[in-house]
């Protein structure tokens, strides 16, 4: 049987081993290429690292399957909103607050 304070060490532990955790970081530099001239703001990214054969060979191929990629939560048919809706329940009366890093 876990004591209360065995059960508060474990809750007070559990930031400190997610901040250990290593979030994926791209190894080199990442370039935004648009998918055409009247939509620039619908980007990819390509890794800087990647060779031109691969960069040639794979630009063309992911413009041509542009269709598949959701933009936003409306373009992901079939999905219920209630899964891709974030919601926050605050109080108005409350000023909001940044967090410290």
């Amino acid at each position: 049987m876990t004591t209360r304070s065995e059960a508060q060490n474990e809750k007070d532990n559990a930031p400190k081993e997610q901040e250990n955790l290593k979030r994926p970081v791209p190894h080199k530099e990442i370039v935004k290429v648009p998918f055409s001239k009247k939509e620039p703001e619908k980007t990819f990214r390509v890794g800087t690292m990647l060779n031109e054969d691969h960069k040639e060979g794979s630009m063309p191929l992911i413009r041509e399957y542009k269709d598949i990629f959701a933009w936003g939560p409306e373009n992901m048919s079939g999905i219920d909103t209630s899964v891709a809706l974030h919601k926050l329940h605050v109080d108005s009366m409350y000023k909001p607050i940044k967090q410290k890093k």
